[in-house]
C-alpha cells in the first residue's frame, strides 16, 4: 500500500473510530460549573478538543495496527471526560490519555497471549460442536495407544 493510500486508510478509520466510540458510549449528565470557575467554559473546552485530536492523530501514525485504533480513540474520549472534570484539564490530559492508551494496548496484547496460548488453539468450537471428528482429543484418550 503506497503512502497516500495508507494515509487516507487511517484518515477514515480515525473518523469512523472516534465516531462509533463516541456513539457507543454511555450518555451521563455533564456538571454545571460555577460563576467562580477558574476557565471560560467554550475555549477551554475547544482547546482540549484540538489538544485531544493533535495527541491521537500521533498516537494513530505510531501505532501500526489498525485494530488498535478503536481502542486508542476511546481512550482519548474517556481521557478528555475525565480531564474536563478536573479545574485544569489541559494539564491533566496528555498523562492521563498516555497512561489509558498504555492500558489500552496492555489488554490487547493479553488478549492476544491467551488467544495464542491456548491449549486447543487449531481446533475450531464451532466444529466440534456440529461433529465430534473435530473436536479435540481428549487429554487421557490421546495418549492411549489404539
Amino acid at each position: 500500500m503506497n503512502t497516500e493510500l495508507r494515509i487516507q486508510y487511517r484518515e477514515r478509520m480515525f473518523v469512523r473510530a472516534c465516531t462509533e466510540t463516541l456513539s457507543s458510549l454511555p450518555q451521563q449528565p455533564k456538571q454545571f460549573l460555577t460563576a467562580s470557575s477558574p476557565r471560560p467554559a467554550h475555549q477551554a473546552h475547544t482547546q482540549l478538543h484540538a489538544v485531544k485530536r493533535q495527541l491521537l492523530r500521533e498516537m494513530l501514525d505510531e501505532t501500526p495496527e489498525a485494530r488498535l485504533f478503536k481502542p486508542l480513540c476511546a481512550a482519548a474520549n474517556q481521557a478528555a471526560d475525565l480531564a474536563w472534570a478536573t479545574p485544569y484539564p489541559m494539564l491533566v490530559f496528555p498523562g492521563l490519555f498516555e497512561d489509558l492508551a498504555q492500558t489500552a494496548r496492555n489488554h490487547l496484547w493479553k488478549l492476544d497471549h491467551r488467544e495464542r496460548n491456548r491449549p486447543d488453539a487449531d481446533a475450531d468450537p464451532d466444529m466440534a460442536r456440529l461433529h465430534p471428528v473435530f473436536a479435540p482429543p481428549h487429554p487421557i484418550l490421546a495418549d492411549a495407544v489404539v
